[in-house]
């Protein structure tokens, strides 16, 4: 009967450590804190960002967040200027930085790094155009790799 007892609170101790384990690594998990995406919604002061990897986010932006516009390929924020919420367009990509001391049920965002989507069009028409400079363009029809011709 004493073992039984004994076993009885063996494992509710056991149960106990493991439950509090999981607790704790759950409240350290990593929350997301930054993401980059494609605008897919706006609404009011509510952005909907949909990441590369295809996950929905929507993240309130507050009047005292920082909004910045860089040129396609920027590394840096040197030349980036400064924009109004209004300037944000749906298909813009964006690096949205989320307030860690903001309350709500939607994030709030701290700072938004937009690459305008005509801005990555007039980039892409120019390396086009550029590569079109350089030589021929077209298919490759065939290859032949021991007289180095295509």
């Amino acid at each position: 009967m004493i073992w039984k007892r004994t076993h009885f609170i063996t494992h509710a101790i056991v149960v106990f450590a493991l439950l509090a384990a999981a607790t704790v690594a759950t409240a350290q998990a990593p929350a997301v804190s930054r993401f980059v995406g494609s605008i897919t919604a706006i609404s009011g002061d509510t952005l909907t960002v949909k990441t590369d990897s295809g996950e929905q986010h929507q993240v309130q932006v507050p009047s005292d967040a920082s909004l910045k516009r860089i040129a396609p390929g920027q590394k840096d924020l040197s030349t980036a200027t400064t924009i109004a919420f209004s300037d944000l367009a749906v298909g813009d990509r964006v690096l949205v930085k989320l307030d860690p001391d903001a309350t709500g049920a939607t994030p709030q965002a701290a700072q938004i790094i937009a690459v305008k989507q005509e801005d990555v069009a007039q980039k892409q028409q120019a390396d086009r155009e550029d590569w079109q400079k350089r030589g021929v363009a077209g298919l490759v029809k065939s290859v032949d790799a021991a007289s180095g011709t295509i």
